[in-house]
């Protein structure tokens, strides 16, 4: 069983996480392709899929954002299935999740330059001899990029307000008020932070972005942090899945009433324990 991954890599880990729970729950084999990227990024461990084969019987699913039921006991004599769609639900893959986290392991190049990026940081905001792991880290994931086109707005998405990260920000110092925070931003635009991000509403805390590098750096970087805030999209999503810690996210995705909307059932998609704001 192989599916068809989208090219953001947020999407393309949903895709074959569920990819995996599904297979599991019907007793196949999940297949990727041999030089899919993600490989080069993370530990996966399905079998390569050396070329493309004939005679693939395509599955779809229904909506892009929730969980699809016809996919918890179908039948089929085909040797190779092929999941098209998005899969952004953790419904897929909740009864496998320490093999989900297995999976997306980062590559040791990864790693060393996300310690290396996180240390360096500790000790610039709080002294030589504070370390990692006396400081409470709080990812925060900026989404601007193309949110800003015109049929994306019509569609659905929206950019978060400075007022949420505000409050987001404020939340975990009032949930934290005797520790040492750092926030850690990673973002798809600079300039929209520089010019809106509400980096004095931390008041003693500090706030630094991320190193430029690839995607799967900052995605690193978020994922080792112990808390997180997200706004829209797959990437921050798997961010904070990944960090494991409490998850703040914007509550206005998808817009109320829009077409989006009728993609998505947010208890699919948001997991039970992160909170609204």
């Amino acid at each position: 069983m192989t599916c068809q991954l989208h090219g953001r890599l947020g999407n393309m880990m949903f895709a074959y996480a569920s990819l995996v729970g599904i297979a599991r729950e019907a007793g196949r084999t999940p297949v990727l392709p041999v030089n899919h990227f993600l490989r080069s990024s993370f530990h996966i461990r399905a079998p390569a899929l050396p070329h493309q084969l004939s005679g693939v019987t395509k599955l779809s699913e229904t909506l892009a954002g929730a969980y699809d039921s016809q996919f918890e006991q179908f039948h089929s004599d085909k040797q190779l299935l092929e999941l098209v769609g998005y899969f952004q639900s953790w419904k897929y893959f909740i009864n496998i999740e320490p093999l989900v986290r297995a999976e997306f392991t980062f590559r040791s190049h990864v790693t060393a330059a996300v310690d290396k990026f996180l240390q360096l940081k500790v000790k610039e905001n709080y002294g030589p001899n504070v370390h990692r792991r006396d400081v409470i880290l709080i990812g925060i994931h900026v989404r601007v990029g193309d949110l800003i086109f015109d049929s994306n707005i019509e569609r659905g998405y929206s950019i978060a307000r400075p007022d949420y990260f505000t409050a987001a920000m404020e939340w975990f110092q009032h949930r934290f008020p005797h520790d040492q925070l750092l926030f850690i931003l990673a973002t798809d635009d600079r300039k929209w932070c520089r010019d809106n991000f509400p980096y004095k509403s931390s008041r003693k805390f500090p706030v630094v972005l991320t190193a430029l590098g690839p995607d799967v750096q900052d995605l690193g970087i978020l994922a080792a942090c112990n808390h997180t805030i997200i706004t829209v999209g797959s990437f921050g999503w798997w961010a904070a899945w990944l960090s494991g810690g409490i998850t703040v996210y914007y509550q206005n995705f998808p817009r109320f009433n829009s077409s989006l909307a009728r993609e998505y059932v947010l208890d699919d998609y948001y997991p039970d324990k992160w909170i609204a704001m």
